[in-house]
């Protein structure tokens, strides 16, 4: 008792030095208008009379067993950091955003900064063997220095901020009640928490934290293999993730992941985890993910390909340079696909003899996955080649490729419109009702004003 005696006669020591320090400049502007007011009311002693200036060096001995400025709408409470010796600070439902750092020799035992707008709160190791009461609740706190130095505290409120840790709190061995729900915590400061804790009841509220993880949308290929993964306490002993696929448990697994050997479209959906624990103090506990959005593509998407052409009037020569997907597997098989849906397999760099005309470009690979590219070749004959058809069902010339856009019509020598089409196109010798056309001379007529002559033949 004696040594508990001789440390508080210090601290007050160290006050009265301070203060001496701080007399000489004693008028401080207060910041707030509304802090100013609510000051002047609770604790004119310590004011000038304008009530618009604090004498610092008053304050820094001022002593009073409580003051309340809650409901006051403050911006701005920086003045309370000169009141080192007043027991309870009641400063709730205000709007203050941020605090100076606490002083050496600050005395507080009872803070209440509930429902503010804080972020931060300063760091509260100078407070490690005064503090009993500390209600930080309704703010939107991400982090809290000092927590782990208060020895004293008895009763601590941290609910409904925005806090991810806590630091285990070992040295608080007098802690009697303690209420840290609707934050983002995890049972990696949930345990050692609870373990800490000599009781079980309602004084206790480590759970209903807020949605551990944001919504996140996952993008897969088709018969790949898939991992979901969620960054909550990986490694924690004892923990239990059951999968959801909508409203439906999916699969029930030990670790912070979930895998697919081989994903299929069918496996897109919304998934999210429900987390627990085998900790006896902590049964009752469920924490969750926001949605993983799985969204399953095909297997792989063309990206860019280029091929190298050489047309002459019989055939063309081909070979595809460069070809760049999505995702895929080697080795794939690359082909190309004419417009009567005959295939020629083709190789990287290799030159290949085809006829004038259009043709897609097929990959496969060694998954099963494939993907086609409509129209990816074009080859027209060369502008003084004769242009001519022979639709007899021989293989040979049946149809002839006629470059351009939009509407054309093929005119027989009288005149006649026997034909209407659509270009780029293939023609085919016949005429609108499907007959063959007669063998003999045509025009196609373009609506951009062009033309060109060819022939039927049989």
């Amino acid at each position: 008792m004696s040594k508990i005696l001789k440390s508080y006669q210090i601290i007050q020591l160290a006050i009265v030095c301070l203060c001496t320090i701080v007399s000489h400049a004693q008028l401080l502007p207060i910041q707030d208008p509304s802090m100013a007011k609510a000051m002047c009311g609770q604790c004119s002693y310590i004011m000038d009379y304008s009530c618009k200036y604090l004498d610092t060096a008053q304050a820094c001995k001022y002593r009073r067993n409580s003051l309340t400025f809650s409901h006051n709408s403050i911006n701005s409470a920086n003045e309370l950091m000169y009141l080192k010796l007043v027991d309870t600070l009641n400063v709730h439902s205000n709007n203050i955003s941020s605090l100076p750092a606490i002083g050496a020799g600050t005395m507080w035992k009872n803070i209440d900064f509930s429902s503010n707008k804080l972020t931060k709160f300063p760091d509260l190791a100078p407070l490690s063997k005064t503090l009993k009461i500390l209600n930080l609740a309704n703010n939107g706190l991400v982090e809290l220095k000092g927590l782990d130095k208060l020895q004293t505290i008895e009763y601590l409120n941290l609910s409904n901020n925005k806090l991810k840790f806590l630091p285990e709190i070992n040295s608080a061995t007098h802690l009697e009640s303690a209420n840290v729900s609707g934050n983002y915590l995890s049972f990696n400061s949930l345990i050692p928490l609870a373990n800490h804790l000599d009781r079980d009841d309602d004084n206790f509220v480590l759970g209903n934290q807020r949605l551990l993880t944001n919504d996140t949308t996952l993008n897969f290929y088709e018969n790949y293999q898939a991992k979901l993964v969620i960054p909550i306490d990986s490694g924690v002993a004892g923990l239990t993730y059951t999968w959801y696929k909508g409203v439906s448990v999916y699969k029930i697994t030990n670790t912070n992941s979930l895998e697919f050997s081989t994903i299929q479209k069918s496996d897109s959906g919304e998934y999210w985890v429900a987390i627990t624990s085998n900790h006896p103090r902590l049964l009752n506990v469920v924490l969750a993910t926001g949605k993983l959005i799985v969204k399953v593509q095909a297997c792989q998407k063309l990206l860019s390909y280029e091929f190298n052409k050489n047309v002459n009037c019989d055939n063309s020569s081909i070979s595809l340079n460069s070809i760049k997907l999505s995702n895929t597997t080697w080795p794939f098989t690359l082909a190309i696909e004419n417009e009567n849906k005959s295939q020629t397999v083709i190789e990287k760099g290799s030159n290949y003899i085809v006829a004038s005309g259009i043709y897609s470009l097929l990959i496969f690979d060694s998954k099963g996955c494939s993907v086609k590219q409509e129209n990816a070749l074009v080859l027209s004959a060369a502008q003084s080649c004769p242009s001519v058809v022979s639709p007899n069902g021989d293989g040979i010339q049946d149809v002839i490729y006629l470059n351009g856009q939009n509407e054309a019509q093929v005119i027989n020598k009288d005149g006649v419109i026997v034909k209407n089409i659509s270009l780029p196109n293939y023609w085919d010798g016949s005429n609108n009702q499907g007959e063959q056309v007669s063998i003999g001379s045509y025009i196609v007529l373009r609506k951009d004003g062009t033309s060109e002559k060819l022939t039927v033949v049989r």
